[in-house]
């Protein structure tokens, strides 16, 4: 559960993730080193994990809406294994979110509203709709744009939903230990997969589009762009 906006590069979302990941399965495993009871170890693992946005959130992490829903979410979980001592419930309602996520991302692209272009404008405002012709952008890059967004969005929903496929098979087939190191490792390493497919989908379209003709006013609107903070002259616009 990340406590604070998406990082500024893939490098720092990944250094991330391992900080959320790496604890949590060290607490949960080495409890069952122990001999503690599945449903105990998942709880543990749980709670230590609001603990760690609770913390992040104490040094000055920014609280958005995502972050208060995962505490709510993550809080409930709790609640279940807590009441019913199953360590399966507490597995199966963690797909929770990804298969939510998925079934958004793929409706998102269909109804030509991708959630994609959604996320990327709420982490940098400059890439919004109506700030896309302050970048020299025409109406056709617009659309190329948008267009982009929604394969992206159908791309990550596919991956999203085939991982939730096989995290229920891992579920209904395996263990409840093997079940959790699944989660953790594969959900991570899905989550860096499908973020890195989209900012560079973002990056690439930006670097491919951010480039001034040779005459007329777009000209002056990229060369000014190329001037803002927002522009890294060594590799181009900073996109996420």
């Amino acid at each position: 559960m990340a406590a604070s906006s998406m990082p500024d590069s893939l490098r720092a979302y990944l250094t991330q993730l391992l900080w959320q990941l790496a604890p949590s399965l060290a607490v949960y495993f080495g409890l069952r080193a122990f001999g503690v009871a599945a449903y105990i170890a998942i709880l543990a693992a749980v709670v230590f994990g609001i603990a760690q946005a609770v913390a992040d959130v104490a040094r000055g992490k920014a609280v958005d809406g995502f972050v208060v829903v995962g505490f709510v979410f993550f809080g409930a979980v709790a609640i279940l294994i807590l009441l019913t001592k199953n360590p399966r419930y507490g597995q199966l309602a963690s797909l929770v979110p990804g298969v939510v996520g998925a079934l958004a991302l793929l409706v998102s692209a269909l109804i030509g509203k991708p959630l994609t272009q959604a996320v990327t404008a709420n982490y940098n405002p400059g890439l919004a709709l109506g700030e896309l012709p302050g970048r020299g952008w025409g109406p056709e890059d617009v659309v190329r744009y948008t267009a982009m967004h929604r394969k992206s969005s159908l791309v990550c929903g596919l991956l999203l939903a085939a991982q939730m496929g096989l995290f229920v098979f891992v579920l209904r087939t395996c263990s409840v230990d093997v079940t959790q190191l699944v989660f953790d490792v594969l959900g991570g390493g899905f989550s860096f997969l499908i973020v890195v497919y989209a900012v560079r989908q973002v990056r690439h379209f930006i670097k491919t589009t951010d480039v001034a003709p040779a005459s007329g006013p777009g000209r002056e609107a990229t060369a000014a762009a190329r001037h803002s903070p927002a522009w890294d002259n060594s590799t181009g616009p900073r996109v996420l």
